[in-house]
């Protein structure tokens, strides 16, 4: 029996390149929908070609989500990097007289 893996052992796990994983593992997938799709068009399949075409455009949705998803996380980490703008900024060029 082998032993239970949880996704926290995944390295990639909660970071950017977990979605980068999940869209080239979606692409591969639509790559290869879409040649056996080519194959159904050369065979004169229309069934297999219908569903080749939907699970192609599945394919392509879930990686174009999850892309928008890696773009919302990428800002998101790009503004807690940002250091925050001082809260007076207009005062700290003020001189004091005596």
């Amino acid at each position: 029996m082998s032993a239970r893996h949880s996704p926290a052992d995944h390295i990639a796990y909660g970071s950017l390149d977990a979605y980068r994983e999940f869209i080239a593992e979606t692409l591969a997938g639509a790559e290869i929908h879409a040649r056996i799709g080519q194959s159904y068009v050369e065979a004169g399949n229309d069934a297999g070609l219908e569903y080749s075409v939907r699970c192609l455009i599945a394919n392509v949705r879930a990686a174009a989500s999850i892309l928008a998803e890696l773009k919302k996380s990428k800002a998101e980490q790009t503004e807690r990097r940002t250091p925050a703008p001082d809260r007076y900024p207009a005062t700290d060029n003020l001189e004091v007289r005596a």
